[in-house]
């Protein structure tokens, strides 16, 4: 009687002190889950400052030490697809333009391990203006 009821406190104690370890492993973040939750707070707060001002008509201004007063855009075409018909033919590309605008740069702590902040994506619809032109031949 005697061993059985300490059997039945060791095992209580045992299970006692589980749960008790288990409870206080779940209250503290591991570094990385904090360093990683604080680099979502500190981006979604950029993006929010950035953006509390900017007007995506205005033209970017130019570089401070740019001897022209031109913005450098990068374009490419990328051709999907061409179907060609008798004297025409239809294109389906994807047109990729390229430019510095200075509004957009943000300055952060080097510790908090941020280098670049990607914005969120927008539905096709907004971002993607879809022209139908015709080649004539």
């Amino acid at each position: 009687m005697f061993s059985q009821l300490k059997t039945t406190n060791l095992i209580f104690s045992i299970f006692c002190i589980s749960i008790f370890l288990c409870l206080s492993n779940q209250a503290k973040d591991p570094p990385a889950k904090q360093l990683r939750s604080r680099q979502i707070r500190t981006q979604n707060l950029i993006l929010s400052r950035l953006f509390a001002d900017y007007d995506p008509n205005t033209r970017p201004p130019v570089r401070a030490l740019a001897d022209h007063a031109a913005i450098v855009v990068t374009v490419s075409i990328v051709l999907k697809n061409i179907v060609w018909h008798k004297h025409s033919a239809e294109v389906d590309l994807t047109l990729k333009q390229e430019w510095e605008d200075s509004r957009l740069a943000f300055h952060v702590d080097h510790r908090e391990g941020i280098h670049e902040v990607l914005l969120p994506k927008k539905a096709p619809a907004d971002n993607v203006k879809s022209i139908k032109c015709q080649i004539i031949l």
